[in-house]
Order: structure tokens, then sequence, then C-alpha cells
């Protein structure tokens, strides 16, 4: 497995980070590694999945300085959704297309609150979630229709 990696066109490299390297067995066998990067004042999550072929598919999520958590995933056949922090400090929600780059992914949460237990319906046509209400405290299922 290399340890060189190149995501939207910034060079990256395993074990070269800043902080930790954390290791995560995902679904169907496929061995998710992530390490967190410092770069021009921003930082940055750099995920490698590694199928049970050998194949690796690197990523990269923004995070905020200080947030050593690792990104909320969920997944359907064609799409993903990944809870990251905003300039706030809270967790938003973000939906794109399967395996895509995270420019390719849209904001889809609106209270500012956190957005947790993320997790797609059997046919992927909804995402559901989890968030406590500012306002009363009490903790809220959403459902968002995936189009």
């Amino acid at each position: 497995m290399s340890r060189d990696y190149t995501v939207d066109g910034v060079a990256y490299r395993l074990c070269e980070g800043v902080g930790e390297l954390w290791l995560q067995r995902r679904r169907h066998g496929v061995i998710s590694l992530f390490e967190r990067f410092e770069r021009a004042a921003e930082y940055a999550l750099l995920q490698v999945q590694i199928g049970l072929d050998g194949s690796a598919e690197a990523r990269v999520f923004p995070v905020a300085e200080g947030d050593y958590g690792l990104p909320s995933l969920a997944r359907s056949a064609d799409s993903e959704a990944v809870s990251l922090r905003d300039g706030r400090g809270f967790l938003q929600l973000h939906l794109g297309p399967l395996g895509a780059a995270m420019s390719a992914f849209q904001k889809v949460s609106f209270i500012t609150a956190n957005h947790t237990g993320m997790q797609f319906s059997a046919d992927g046509s909804a995402l559901y979630y989890f968030t406590r209400d500012p306002m009363t405290g009490f903790e809220q299922l959403f459902r968002l229709r995936n189009e």
C-alpha cells in the first residue's frame, strides 16, 4: 500500500500528518485510514479507503482546529452523507454523490445544532438523522428526501 496520495492537486503522505493515525473497519470488510494534516493555516482529514481487492481511494474532509473526531459517514447505493463541523463548531450534514470529492457535496442541514446518527433508508430515498432542538432541548428525528 502506498503512503503517498494526491487529492484535488494537494499531495499527502501517510504518517506525516498532525497527531494520530486512525484505523476503522467499515462495512463489507473495507478498511479506512484517517490522518489529520495542516495545510496553509487550515486543517484537513485524509481518508484512505482500502478495498478487499487492495485498491485504495483517498478523499479529504475539511476539519476545524481542535476537531479530532472522525467525520460521520452514511452511504446509500448512489449517495453519501458526511457530518462536518461548521465555523461555529456545530456538526452539519453534507450530501453528495457516492465517492465524490467534497466540492461536489452540498450542505443540507438547516438548524444551527449538531446533526448525528445519520442513516439512509433501505431504498436510499431518504436520509434520517437526529438533531437536538436548540429551543426546547429535545432530540428530534428528521427525514430528508434524497433526490
